[in-house]
């Protein structure tokens, strides 16, 4: 249990949280407060970053837990509770979050009952949902890296809201299950000992420890060139582009999953009337649709060895 409680703590006790609500009495040698046991979790977005805050949802607000008095609402409106913290006090009038089965829109500022270290809202009812936010992430590097021993390797990691790519990258935190194996810093560099075996490395969000991903680390003795190829867009899916929509793709080399900078010549096999296709640089393009109903293959040529053409098969659709 927390040393250093005050109103609005949160409290891990008995396998629940418990969100710390009356004053905090000071008797000698120890200290006394009222807390209530958190009956739901809030999730609040904030710069494509999801926190989930323990919080107490009643129909009634008690002002003082020793005595049990309540105020009932005249509208049977919800009331939300929540530690004040930097993260709640980004709660607005008019968001809306999901409650349970439902979903309900802060209403107002609970400012006629106040509470040192607490912030108190109320809610009503939501014919509109919260918006839906679904965190997955990629490891660019692939999922098995064959690696020598004494070496560092640099993991790369995309995240996506809903298929979309968030930028610039959320917390990331970095884990290793074998750390005489390997051992991984928290960006994500990675450092093999002198140890053939292997390992797995697993990256989740910071904020969401259910969203993650592992690579599995081979560290081996004497590594083969093995290239690998990765041609991606910045938004998924990336096989199809809206008519009048462009997309941007980028073409990565790796040499056993490690990056390696590398030129490509970008060209498109299709009828040139349906694509506008804009070279960004050696490793970047544009490509624009101009016709629905055709399909196009993008290329990309590995200046260093032109037997090496890493393709993508991309469908021009219209918006319906």
């Amino acid at each position: 249990m927390e040393t250093n409680i005050s109103t609005g703590s949160i409290v891990d006790y008995d396998g629940y949280k418990w969100l710390v609500t009356g004053s905090i009495d000071d008797i000698q040698a120890y200290k006394t407060a009222g807390m209530v046991k958190s009956n739901n979790t809030l999730t609040i977005y904030i710069n494509n970053t999801s926190y989930q805050i323990p919080c107490i949802i009643s129909k009634s607000l008690s002002l003082n837990t020793e005595d049990n008095q309540y105020i009932e609402t005249v509208d049977n409106s919800l009331y939300l509770t929540v530690s004040n913290s930097l993260i709640t006090q980004q709660i607005s009038v008019n968001d809306i979050y999901e409650i349970g089965l439902y979903n309900y829109y802060i209403s107002s500022v609970a400012d006629d009952i106040s509470q040192k270290g607490l912030l108190i809202f109320k809610m009503k009812y939501s014919e509109v949902a919260q918006e839906e936010h679904v965190f997955t992430l990629e490891i660019l590097n692939g999922t098995t890296i064959d690696i020598q021993e004494s070496t560092i390797l640099q993991l790369n990691i995309n995240v996506y809201d809903n298929q979309i790519l968030v930028s610039p990258l959320p917390s990331l935190t970095f884990t290793s299950n074998n750390e005489l194996i390997a051992n991984v810093d928290e960006n994500g560099l990675v450092t093999t000992y002198d140890m053939i075996d292997n390992c797995d490395i697993t990256v989740n969000l910071s904020s969401d420890s259910g969203v993650f991903k592992s690579v599995n680390i081979n560290v081996i003795e004497d590594v083969q060139n093995n290239y690998t190829y990765t041609l991606t867009s910045t938004s998924l899916p990336d096989n199809d582009i809206i008519i009048t929509q462009t997309k941007t793709y980028t073409i990565q080399k790796y040499n056993n999953g490690v990056p390696i900078v590398q030129s490509f010549t970008f060209s498109v096999i299709g009828d040139s009337s349906c694509y506008q296709l804009v070279i960004v640089n050696g490793n970047e393009c544009k490509v624009k649709a101009l016709k629905s109903g055709m399909i196009i293959i993008l290329q990309a040529i590995d200046d260093s060895d032109v037997s090496k053409v890493v393709s993508k098969e991309i469908k021009l659709k219209n918006l319906f």
